[in-house]
């Protein structure tokens, strides 16, 4: 047993460090958010261009539920320059309703963390989670 836990486990370190090293940090193409269309645009379109959303959330926002919206995505990127949140809401046909893109400029220092844990409460607030 402590032979293959020998083995094992720096195999796997190495692979977790292999793959965090080739992982290149992820934006929000501003070019795909151009090309979303509410009422046309589909899950599979949105989920092609940004990846699997971070957050999938029954949507109980009264406005968004009043305009036809039940479920919203969200994406939420870091980057040097900017912070980056995106959020696409979608009628029960899997068709876009609306959505949002900001890409402010990225506060320096941790005041970034403060921001983040703060943005995703009012998220998951205002959708009722």
């Amino acid at each position: 047993m402590s032979t293959l836990r020998s083995l094992l486990v720096p195999s796997l370190l190495t692979l977790g460090a292999v793959g965090c090293a080739g992982a290149a940090p992820r934006t929000i193409d501003a070019n795909y958010v151009a090309r979303i269309r509410p009422g046309t645009t589909a899950h599979a379109e949105v989920r092609a261009w940004f990846g699997e959303p971070e957050d999938v959330v029954t949507t109980r926002d009264p406005r968004a539920v009043a305009a036809g919206c039940v479920e919203a995505w969200h994406w939420s990127h870091p980057t040097r320059e900017t912070f980056q949140n995106l959020t696409v809401r979608f009628d029960r046909a899997g068709a876009v309703c609306d959505a949002y893109f900001s890409g402010a400029p990225r506060p320096r220092g941790e005041v970034t963390a403060v921001i983040a844990r703060s943005m995703r409460s009012r998220l998951v607030a205002s959708n009722g989670r």
